[in-house]
Formats: C-alpha cells, sequence, structure tokens
C-alpha cells in the first residue's frame, strides 16, 4: 500500500518520494454527454448523479465545476438549450425517476425543473434551434417542451406507441422527429399534428430465442438519411423521406449504444457495450449521385462498455470524439485521427500534519487513514525497503446519507475537527484519538471516537469549508458569503486559554462572522489584465473600506451573494488573511483582524485552479490551468516580484503539458520553496535561483506578459527557479551537469504520450488513414498519489 523511490533534485541530488497506494480513488462511470456550442463537454456521472462540466484549453482537458448530484435524479440524457438566439446556453437533463432538470452552473445547483408525465425520461434532444426539446418516456410518447427565461414549459405530446422510447432525434427543420423503441420500431412523428407518418421494424437478424431488438441511438445526417444503432450489433442507414433501409453494417458484437456524426456528415461515429469505436465514411460512386456508406475503421479505447458519445467542436483546433462509459474515463480524441487523451477526475485529499491523518473524499464517503512514519533509506538501500511500515492504519468512514454526492469536506490541523457539507447541509464532527487494547496481548490500537457538533444558524449551502491552522475557527464558503464559525474548545485549548481569562462555555460551532464583498464590487469587473499575469488593483478594489466589520447581509441580498458558488478557499499561516475564489474566476481577499473584505483581485486571463498562502507570508500563490502559476502579495495589493521577472520564462515544456496544474504544497522546513503538481508530475520550485532567459518557444505562442508596476521595484527577496521531481517509479531523471533552473520531470505515463505525438505530428496520412492512427498506443491508466514530507 506504500512505495518509497529516487527521484531528482537539480541542487541537492537524490530525494525520496513517497507514494501512498493505499487510497482508492473509485471514480463513477459516465452514463451520458453532451457537447455545448460553445466547446464545453457535460458528463453525467453513475449512482451519484454529478454533473461535470469539462473545457480545452491548449492541448489538455480540465473540469473547471463539478454539480454535486442525488442518486434518484441520476442524468440518463443531457443537452444544451438556449431560451432565444443570443441568449447563453443552459443545461437540461432527464432522468430515470421522470424529472426534468435545468441546472445552474455558477451555484451548482438545480435552477428549475417539472415533470415528464410519462414516466421515466429515457432519452432527450434538443431541436436545431436550440429553444425546444423533445424527451421520449416510458409510457412510449415523445413530448415537446418549451424553454422559456422563467424555466421549462411543457408544449404537446406526440401520438403513442406500443414500448417505451429510448431513442429521439429532430430533423433539420424542426417540423419532424424520429424516434427508436423497445418494440424494434422506428418512427417519424410531425411536431405539428404529433401524427406518425410511417412506420418500420428493423430485423432480429437471426438471432437465437425471441428477443426484440431494441433502437438504442439515431443519427439524422444530411442527404435525406438516418443512421440508427441497435441491439443487434448493426449500424443502419435509412431513406428519411419513406423509411427505406439503404445499407447495414454488423461490426459490433452487441448494443450499439450511441451514434454521432461530425459537423459535415461525412463520418459516422459508433459505439457500445462491445467497447469497440467504429467508424463510417461516405463516399461517393464515380459516375453514381448517390453517396455510399464504407465501414473505415475501429479501435478500442475502453475495457467496458461505452455508454455515450459526443462531438466537441473546438475552432482553431477542429473537432473531438469523446466517448466515455463503465470504466470511468474520458477518451478525448481528434476526430480526424481517434488517438485518445485519456482523462480521469481525482479524489480531493486533506492531511492533518499533527496526528499524520490523510482524508479522502469519495462521491458518497468520506474516509480517514493515519500514516505511518518512515524513514529515508541511504543511498545504497533500494528505495522500496525506504517503508518502516507496510500499511496505513484505517482509522474512520464516514458515509452520506439520503443519497446525496459529498460536496466539500476539510479536516483542521490538529486532525480534531471534520467538516463536510452533502446535500447543501453541513456537519461537523469532532474526532477524539484514544487507544484501546487490541486482540494481540500486550498491545494496544489507536481508535477515534466520533461527535458530533451542532452549528447555530447554518448556511444555506456549504460549496468550500476550510479550518484556520490554529483549528479554532471554520470558515463556510457559500457563494460570495464567507460564513465563519468559532468552534467549542476541547480540553487543551481550555487549559491554553486559563492564563488569558477566556471562557468558552458553548458546545456548538457559534457564528462569529459573516464575510461579503460590497455591493460597489461588480460581479464581473473590467478586464485589465490581458495575458497571462497580473496587473495593479482596479480602483474599485482599491476604494474598498476595510476598517470596521461589516453589517449582516439582509436576507434580500443573499440570493444576489449566491449567484457564483465558491470554487477555492486559502487562509494565511497567521489567520490574518483570507482569499476566496469563485466560479466566474474572480478572486477575493479579505482581513481576518477585523472580518472585513480587503480588495478584490484583477481578472486572470485563464481559470485558476487552485489558490494557497505560503508560510508565514502574505503572498498568495495562484495556479491556472494553463499551467502558469504566479505569486500575489496580497497584503501590498500587487503581483510580487517573482512573478513579473519569472513568469515570462516558464519553460514550454511546462506550459504544453497535456495535464493542468491541480494544487499547491509548501515544506514548512524550506520557507523559500513550494511544489505544484499535477496527476502526472510535480514541479518543485525554489525561489531563491534566477531563471534563465528562454529564447526559443513553441509555433504560435508567445511569451505570457505581465504588466509591471510603474514604480520602482522593491528589492528581489529572490529570483525563482523551480525543478521537477519524478512521480513514477520507472521514471529516471536525467542527471544535468549544472543546476537546472526549471526542470519538470514527468510520470511514466506522460513520458509514453510523448512518442505517440511525434509519431502522429510526423505521420502525413494520419488524417486520412485511421487504421494507421488506431494502431499507435496510448496510455491507459492515471492514479492519485499523495506525498509526505
Amino acid at each position: 500500500s506504500t512505495q518509497s523511490t529516487w527521484g531528482f533534485h537539480p541542487s541537492r541530488g537524490p530525494m525520496l518520494v513517497h507514494r501512498c497506494r493505499f487510497v482508492e480513488a473509485i471514480p463513477c462511470g459516465v452514463q451520458c454527454l453532451a457537447a455545448g456550442e460553445d466547446g464545453r463537454l457535460a458528463v453525467g456521472r453513475m449512482k451519484t448523479g454529478d454533473i461535470e462540466i469539462w473545457s480545452q484549453l491548449g492541448n489538455g482537458w480540465f473540469c473547471e465545476r463539478r454539480i454535486p448530484g442525488h442518486e434518484h435524479n441520476v442524468p440518463h440524457g443531457m443537452v444544451w438549450v438556449s431560451a432565444t438566439r443570443h441568449s447563453p446556453s443552459r443545461l437540461i437533463s432527464t432522468s430515470l425517476h421522470g424529472k426534468i432538470c435545468e441546472w445552474d452552473l455558477d451555484r451548482l445547483c438545480a435552477r428549475s425543473g417539472c415533470d415528464t408525465h410519462g414516466g421515466a425520461g429515457w432519452c432527450v434532444a434538443a431541436s436545431n434551434s436550440r429553444r425546444s426539446v423533445a424527451i421520449g418516456c416510458e409510457d412510449g410518447c415523445v413530448r415537446v417542451f418549451r424553454l422559456k427565461n422563467s424555466g421549462i414549459v411543457y408544449k404537446r405530446t406526440l401520438d403513442r406507441q406500443e414500448s417505451r422510447v429510448l431513442a429521439v432525434v429532430w430533423e433539420d427543420d424542426d417540423k419532424h422527429v424520429v424516434t427508436g423503441g423497445a418494440d424494434g420500431t422506428i418512427r417519424r412523428l410531425r411536431v405539428r399534428t404529433g401524427q406518425a407518418l410511417w412506420r418500420i421494424s428493423v430485423e432480429s437478424a437471426g438471432k437465437a430465442g425471441d428477443d426484440t431488438p431494441r433502437v438504442w441511438s439515431l443519427q439524422v445526417l444530411g442527404q435525406n438519411t438516418l443512421v440508427s444503432g441497435d441491439s443487434m450489433g448493426r449500424v443502419q442507414f435509412w431513406e428519411l423521406e419513406f423509411g427505406t433501409q439503404l445499407q447495414s453494417f454488423r461490426v459490433h458484437q452487441a448494443d450499439v449504444l450511441s451514434v454521432v456524426t461530425d459537423a459535415a456528415r461525412t463520418s459516422v461515429f459508433a459505439a457500445g457495450v462491445d467497447s469497440k469505436l467504429a467508424l463510417f465514411r461516405r463516399m461517393r460512386q464515380l459516375g453514381d449521385e448517390d453517396h455510399q456508406w464504407t465501414y473505415a475503421a475501429s479501435r478500442r479505447s475502453h475495457t467496458h462498455d461505452v455508454t455515450s458519445l459526443a462531438l466537441v467542436a473546438s475552432s482553431p483546433r477542429g473537432s473531438f470524439i469523446v466517448s466515455a462509459g463503465v470504466d470511468t474515463q474520458l477518451c478525448i480524441a481528434p476526430a480526424s485521427t481517434c488517438i485518445p487523451i485519456k482523462v480521469l477526475p481525482s479524489a480531493p485529499l486533506a492531511f492533518a500534519p499533527g496526528p499524520r491523518f490523510l482524508l479522502t473524499q469519495h462521491a458518497t464517503s468520506l474516509t480517514l487513514h493515519r500514516l505511518a512514519r518512515t524513514a529515508a533509506p541511504s543511498l545504497d538501500v533500494d528505495a522500496r525497503q525506504a517503508a518502516t511500515s507496510p500499511n496505513a492504519t484505517f482509522m474512520l468512514d464516514v458515509q452520506s446519507h439520503g443519497g446525496h454526492s459529498v460536496e466539500c469536506s476539510g479536516l483542521s490541523a490538529d486532525g480534531r475537527w471534520l467538516a463536510w457539507a452533502a446535500g447543501r447541509t453541513l456537519r461537523v464532527l469532532r474526532l477524539d484519538l484514544a487507544a484501546q487494547p487490541s486482540a494481540t496481548p500486550m498491545l494496544t490500537q489507536e481508535v477515534v471516537h466520533v461527535h458530533k457538533v451542532a452549528v447555530a444558524d447554518p448556511p444555506p449551502a456549504a460549496h468550500r469549508v476550510l479550518f484556520t491552522p490554529d483549528s479554532r475557527f471554520l470558515f463556510v464558503c457559500a457563494g460570495r458569503l464567507v460564513y465563519v464559525y468559532e468552534l467549542p474548545r476541547t480540553h487543551e485549548h481550555r487549559d491554553r486559554d486559563r492564563d488569558k481569562s477566556r471562557t468558552h462555555s458553548h458546545t456548538h460551532a457559534a457564528r462569529v462572522a459573516v464575510l461579503s464583498p460590497p455591493s460597489a464590487v461588480p460581479a464581473d469587473p473590467p478586464a485589465i489584465m490581458p495575458l497571462s499575469g497580473i496587473a495593479s488593483p482596479s480602483p474599485v478594489a482599491s476604494s474598498a473600506s476595510a476598517a470596521a466589520a461589516p453589517a449582516p447581509v439582509p436576507a434580500s441580498q443573499t440570493t444576489l451573494f449566491l449567484e457564483s458558488a465558491t470554487a477555492s478557499v486559502a487562509v494565511s499561516s497567521d489567520s490574518q488573511w483570507l482569499a476566496v475564489g469563485n466560479i466566474d474566476n474572480t478572486i477575493a481577499a479579505y482581513s481576518l483582524g477585523t472580518y472585513s473584505f480587503h480588495h478584490q483581485l484583477p481578472l486572470l486571463e485563464h481559470r485558476h485552479s487552485a489558490i494557497a498562502f505560503m508560510p508565514n507570508t502574505t503572498i498568495l500563490v495562484i495556479t491556472l490551468v494553463s499551467n502558469v502559476f504566479l505569486l500575489y502579495d496580497v497584503a501590498a495589493r500587487r503581483l510580487d516580484d517573482w512573478s513579473q521577472r519569472n513568469t515570462p520564462r516558464f519553460p514550454r515544456r511546462l506550459l504544453q503539458k497535456r495535464d493542468k496544474l491541480m494544487g499547491i504544497a509548501f515544506n514548512p522546513a524550506r520557507p523559500h520553496t513550494l511544489t505544484v503538481y499535477t496527476q502526472s508530475f510535480f514541479c518543485y520550485v525554489d525561489l531563491t535561483k534566477p531563471v534563465p532567459e528562454l529564447n526559443s518557444r513553441g509555433p504560435g505562442s508567445s511569451p505570457p506578459h505581465v504588466p509591471r508596476d510603474d514604480a520602482p521595484a522593491e528589492p528581489a527577496s529572490g529570483a525563482g527557479s523551480s525543478a521537477g521531481a519524478a512521480t513514477a517509479p520507472t521514471t529516471t531523471a536525467p542527471t544535468p551537469q549544472t543546476p537546472a533552473a526549471m526542470v519538470v520531470v514527468a510520470s511514466g505515463r506522460d513520458q509514453q504520450q510523448q512518442p505517440q505525438q511525434r509519431r502522429t505530428r510526423h505521420s502525413k496520412n494520419a488524417a486520412q488513414d485511421l487504421a494507421t492512427a488506431s494502431s499507435s498506443s496510448s496510455s491507459s491508466s492515471s492514479s492519485s498519489s499523495s506525498s509526505s514530507s
């Protein structure tokens, strides 16, 4: 369960990397996908009902937000719609529990909903105008709903068929819909009257038994053509006007669950239970005006059922075909080559240095382990013998009740407090570590006793929770509001405070303040930072008063401040500064000495992924999805000198990584260092060494620009450099002849992808010959790891 490996530090030589393999990060499978016109991808998870929104930046993808779900509202189909032509896209989902839901992507909750009026909603399709949706129901009817600014409005019901509707698709003119049923029939219906124009039956193809074929997926193509996928493993093409079969292919060994087409409608992708992704292309015969479809190639990027396909139009990098299913991973590949990029979600972790507690957040539960202490091996000892204990000690398992997903969790530094939220309800637990006799004579084992702590005046929501370093206060972030709770004192704290004549008679978490930005601060401040960096604060932020504590937030303004969910939160080591980042990519700074709003940081060019204060400083470290990290002085309201000098010098190898920066870690023993990490590598940063000038960069890329202050810069606290350390056992870092300024050592998964990228780049026929491209190998797994100093 534990493993130690050697990495390489450029200035100090070999270093020990301790990996904790006992953390079981088990993501849920994918039930459905939905691609938006703006390039965003919605992913609906099985069992928990979570919805993730993914976006692309450069050659990588990242999850920009997650909406916690419920086991009774698992999305079975999703579409992007809009009420008007120029209004932003809105996400609609339907479930097998007969609910239609519109999701608020800013507040990360349901905005509105209604009943399908026909039982389970098996499928949903948006009209080409994106203003109406058609839902196939359990009772055999297709119901049409209209999207308005106020919500979802029922419009009409089309003719009933004998069995449930498994697939539905709109025609180009939005006047007809085509449905596929569980009885093996395909129907064409007129939307205005609801009447069926024709009905065709899919043959059973001589399958043993009397099983009726089921039509799982439909797509309307150009040239008056319809394509279907059924439970017999066939992909069939039909003439749309009269329902005549044109061609039939049986390249799958099991059900074809999803069929999609590209924007030009010259390629069709099909996938299903046999985990095969098949490609069909339209070919025009010489002297023949009709277009014939041919089976081009196939590949297997998944290990289990593929439940959904989606085509993401991402200009100027072309279109991407996305496949997902039971094996939980997203395979994203260019539609021209189909060489996939596999993406896995990560499990949030929290660490308590005192008792060495490691908290792992799962979909519907929390697990607490106590790490064993390890002895650093010498250079002549195998790193595999470094772990002195074979296993970490399992301490606690917390399950979410009511079928709700865990939205956030936090662990105090002393390991005595645990806070988590599920179903928009905050829960606080006190953990007492005690020893009790074990089954082995003369030995004792440590156990954790759990005590529930009541929360006075609970918040309306909880997007992020965070404890202060001294474990005395709890911050609960709900949108732009920060609720501050004082925790009840333990016996140690009472003895410590006895000399200060302080008494704590309450036994619950009492609210002491509510932090909020003033109403003068706009939700979308002016964009004053054109490129990858931070400029000086805006005039609005500078004019904010920080003298007195704010008055309680009126109930009428609570909804306004909750319009943007909290994405990240950080507190300084002296508990004097608090930074809160929201989904809209704004970051606000608060002074905890007066419980007041201090200022709002300027807008960032790219979305931030994590924030953290450096120990014993007011420097806030901000990581961006562009793999750039910035140092911002909150007290001085300016970008730190290190970032102003060194951000334009970041190496191309770091900026062009597919995996995006997702977290920050510090070593208190080395206050001038920090570590930024992803799922496949981490980069060690030393702020006392210079970063050399980099003159060569990738084609079409320019160094990120950071505007400098007009005033003369203060003496630098130290120029910066960074160096990476290996995170995979198979990685061997090269030994540089001179200390490198920035060294990024990738894991084995990332190293396997680089030769594949070179083969694809130098192949002239990769876009035309999918069979040749499909022979390229790709990485197959990604693991979450936790390292301890």
